[in-house]
């Protein structure tokens, strides 16, 4: 065994013991049985980091995704024997290198459109108990001496346990094996001082790292949920500058300022769904549409428009809880009726889903969408008015 013996992180059921998840007592001697299904994280992180009040993790056999109360982010957890290790070869127009923290940071910040660390992140990295300079590694093309793909691997050894914290090509460099190379390599490092190595990473990557790891002899993958609350909320004509692009009511275009002027005058309510400040979905009520009542009359009747959510996001019912608490809003408002439009037949099924299910009229004027003398323009291949009791 090259772990330390299992006194050297203390004795007894205190130190045997830490709270995962915020709720969950994991035994040292459970987590070595079954690393990936004992805990979301390294043993390490699960000693030192407790999870924000907004934040749950679930593993997939306790997951109710009919229950979840956010956003839900799948990722898996997979764990390497280190007894059968690929050998990849390395391209011979690259070369196997060391790279310091500013280095990868800019790396790492290109390689990923939402994800990212800082070098000063990188830094601190350094001062964890679990750093080790020998599992920061680079490629690099050896004609320009750019790093093309990079990978930070830990090193717990009190227990034995490896870490593969961050792996990444340059989008220019991928499907040439750079990051085989790079996990095998690392894989060969930790061979030498650990046990056992995990790692995990976000199911529904375009990039695949789930195939990438089982190519390198990852196994027993265990899935676990991230859930983080949102919170529905009415939303400021500000905020929806904001969240379609405008600095500022001057630059916007003529329907984002119908809109703009609407909700700061009160004829419209805009709701969205609030994570953390981010701004993950939108719906919008006219409260009263003067050129044509039987989209908003003023006093029983509202109309729904602008309905989305962020594409990454869609298919975990945030929509539906965001239209429910639209309806729920106007009908304590006094309103009695909500309408919306279609022109897609696809969506027609979904908003009967959410009880819109009576034709009002075929539209050929969008009343919301307007010209540059902020006139409702007119909409050739027209779209279906639906209504719905509330």
């Amino acid at each position: 065994m090259k772990r330390k013996n299992d006194t050297d992180i203390g004795t007894g059921k205190e130190a045997e013991q830490f709270e995962d998840d915020r709720s969950v007592m994991i035994s040292l001697r459970d987590y070595l049985s079954d690393p990936c299904a004992a805990s979301s994280l390294p043993f390490w992180k699960t000693e030192q980091m407790q999870l924000p009040a907004n934040l749950s993790v679930y593993r997939e056999d306790q997951f109710n995704e009919a229950a979840c109360a956010g956003t839900d982010t799948p990722y898996f957890r997979m764990i390497h024997t280190l007894k059968s290790i690929p050998e990849p070869v390395l391209p011979a127009e690259y070369e196997l290198t060391s790279a310091n923290a500013d280095e990868l940071a800019i790396h790492i910040q290109a390689c990923y459109d939402s994800e990212g660390v800082t070098g000063a992140e990188l830094h601190a990295y350094t001062q964890r108990p679990v750093y080790d300079a020998e599992l920061w590694i680079a490629v690099r093309e050896r004609k320009t001496g750019r790093i093309a793909a990079s990978g930070i691997g830990e090193l717990d050894g009190r227990i034995g346990e490896g870490v593969l914290e961050w792996i990444q090509t340059s989008p220019v460099h991928r499907r040439k094996g750079l990051g085989k190379f790079v996990v095998c390599e690392l894989l060969r490092r930790l061979s030498k001082k650990a046990d056992f190595v995990t790692v995990s990473g976000r199911m529904n990557n375009p990039h695949e790292p789930y195939a990438l790891y089982r190519a390198c002899g990852f196994s027993h993958p265990v899935i676990w949920h991230v859930v983080r609350q949102v919170e529905i909320r009415r939303a400021s004509g500000e905020e929806m500058l904001t969240l379609w692009g405008y600095p500022d009511l001057d630059t916007a275009p003529p329907t984002a300022k119908f809109f703009f002027e609407n909700i700061v005058s009160g004829n419209a309510v805009f709701w969205t769904v609030d994570r953390d400040g981010e701004l993950l979905g939108e719906l919008y009520a006219f409260l009263n549409i003067r050129e044509d009542p039987e989209f908003a009359d003023g006093t029983t009747t509202a109309y729904l428009c602008a309905f989305r959510v962020k594409r990454e996001y869609r298919g975990q019912g945030l929509g539906s809880k965001l239209m429910q608490a639209a309806c729920a809003d106007l009908k304590s408002m006094g309103f009695r009726r909500a309408t919306i439009g279609v022109n897609d037949p696809r969506n027609k099924a979904l908003y009967c889903r959410l009880g819109f299910d009576t034709d009002v009229k075929t539209c050929y004027v969008d009343p919301c969408a307007r010209d540059e003398n902020m006139q409702p323009e007119p909409d050739d291949v027209g779209f279906l008015l639906l209504a719905k009791e509330l």
